[in-house]
Parts: C-alpha cells; sequence; structure tokens
C-alpha cells in the first residue's frame, strides 16, 4: 500500500547515502581503487593537493582529471616556472585551457594580485573551470571564456568525440565514424577581445591549441604590438614551431628557452616580449628608420 511504498522510499534513499559515504571513504586518491573507479567514469570526488606549497583542489570525474591531479606539481615543471616568474598584479591568458590546471595555480600563487582569463571551447571542461575555480574561492580572479581563439570572428563548430577526453574544432573524421556530435561555438581574435574589453589586455599568454598556433597568434598581431605582453609560452609540434617563432619575433617576441615535452614530439617555447622593439614596429616609417 502507500504506506509500504513511503518506507521503501525511505529505505532506498538512506541506502543511498549510505553507499555515498562509504564510496567516499574508499574512494581516495592514496588508494588503488579510486583507480578502478576512475577508469569506469565512476568516481566523483574532489582531490585536495599542494602544488609547490599553496593549496589546491580538483574536481576528478575521471581517470584523466585523476592523472592530472596526480601529476600536478610534477608536469611541465617549465610552466610552472613561468608562472612563479609573473609580476603581480598583471593578466594572464590561458588560451587552450583545458582542465584549467596552470590557470588555477597561477591564480592561487598571486592570490588577489593576478587576472586570470582562461579560454576553451569544450562545454564539458568549462563546467569544470567553474567547479574548480569554486572549490578554490578563485571566483574574483579567474574567468573562463566558452569560445575558440582564432584568426577571424565567426562561428565554428567544435566535435565532440565521446572517446576522448576533450573537444576539438574540425575533427569531422570522428562524425563521420558515427562516435561523436558537434556543437557551435563563437570564434574570436584575441584583438576582438581586448578592443571590445571583454578581457583586459593580457601581460602573459599561454597557448596550448593543438596545431591551431598560427591561426592564434594571426588574431592577436595588434595585442602583440603594443608592447603589453610581457611572455608567452606556445606548446607547438615540428609542423607550425617555425612559423610561430617567425611570426612572434616578427612582433618584438624573443626565444629564450626551448623544452621538450617527452615522450611526445611537442615542445614548449617561452617567448619575452621587447617593449621596445613592439612600439617601435608600431609606429609609421619604423621599416624605413631601422633599415637604413
Amino acid at each position: 500500500g502507500p504506506g509500504g511504498g513511503r518506507v521503501l522510499s525511505r529505505v532506498n534513499r538512506l541506502l543511498i547515502r549510505s553507499l555515498g559515504r562509504v564510496r567516499s571513504w574508499l574512494v581516495s586518491s592514496s588508494l588503488p581503487l579510486y583507480r578502478v573507479l576512475a577508469v569506469v567514469d565512476q568516481a566523483d570526488r574532489v582531490g585536495s593537493c599542494s602544488v609547490r606549497g599553496y593549496p589546491l583542489k580538483l574536481s576528478i570525474k575521471d581517470y584523466c582529471d585523476y592523472a592530472v591531479f596526480k601529476s600536478w606539481g610534477d608536469d611541465e615543471p617549465e610552466t610552472l616556472d613561468w608562472i612563479d616568474g609573473f609580476e603581480p598584479d598583471a593578466v594572464l591568458l590561458d588560451i587552450g585551457s583545458s582542465i584549467s590546471r596552470f590557470s588555477l595555480y597561477a591564480a592561487a600563487r598571486f592570490r588577489d594580485r593576478l587576472r586570470v582569463y582562461a579560454i576553451d571551447p569544450d562545454l564539458r571542461l568549462s563546467h569544470q573551470l567553474a567547479r574548480n575555480v569554486a572549490l578554490n574561492g578563485l571566483g574574483g580572479q579567474v574567468t573562463g571564456l566558452v569560445l575558440a581563439a582564432s584568426s577571424a570572428d565567426a562561428d565554428v563548430d567544435v566535435v565532440f568525440d565521446y572517446r576522448s577526453p576533450q573537444a576539438h574544432v574540425g575533427s569531422v573524421s570522428a562524425l563521420a565514424s558515427g562516435v561523436a556530435c558537434s556543437y557551435v561555438v563563437a570564434a574570436r581574435t584575441i584583438d576582438t577581445l581586448v578592443g571590445t574589453a571583454v578581457i583586459r589586455p593580457p601581460s602573459y599568454i599561454k597557448i596550448d591549441v593543438d596545431g591551431y598556433e598560427v591561426e592564434v597568434l594571426e588574431g592577436a598581431k595588434r595585442t602583440l604590438g603594443s608592447g603589453v605582453v610581457r611572455s608567452l609560452l606556445v606548446e607547438v609540434s615540428p609542423p607550425t614551431k617555425d612559423a610561430v617563432v617567425r611570426l612572434l619575433e616578427a612582433h618584438g617576441q624573443r626565444l629564450r628557452r626551448t623544452v621538450p615535452i617527452l615522450p611526445t614530439a611537442y615542445e614548449n617555447l617561452i617567448f619575452v616580449g621587447d617593449p621596445t622593439t613592439s612600439e617601435r614596429a608600431e609606429e609609421p616609417g619604423a621599416r624605413e628608420r631601422t633599415t637604413t
């Protein structure tokens, strides 16, 4: 009868809560069991750790998140070194921010003294970013932008392949195989975002866009030429490395360091701006003065 149904409902709720508490206790980042649950996408917890002495929390929903969490302070140390060298009261633009581990570290490292904009077209990752920002109390410092940085303002298709931890712009082969769907996001140039005051002019720019580096930089020429960008860190692969170096050197950025990302063929290129060169490049007749 109705009474029996209500009792059964209460029992079910109690059982669910009890199992949830047990799982929260068992599912620890220090226990192998977490790996099993994460692989089958049954894990949903918050991991707490210290990255170079700064306490941080990360929402962990699958094994990819777990891998980032476990290697947060060890993976790509040159990127953490680069962030550690920021001047306070600056602006970081993190393009292709993914799970936003570096945005979060930078904001925590310079709490209340650094403004961070994290750009990524992946809708799922935008939810992760929002949760991670709230977990770390960084809502006043970090802003997420769900769009694609590009060489022109347009609307673009983003493909979500369920076999991959990330979405990608223009990966149509997955659509043809029937294992993906697409959605449309806005593509904007960095110059447009700065010029329309959507973001503040960036002092530091990090780019990790899997082959679209030149397109992103083509859309940031005015910003690069303004002299406000102090340094960039760009992840490149062999096909785009030379073009990225040429473009940035033409806008007053000097390649200071190249760091291989082993075991892949990717590299992190770290550039340092020369404001004097950038400002001269914007002046009428600058080319004639420097060549005569």
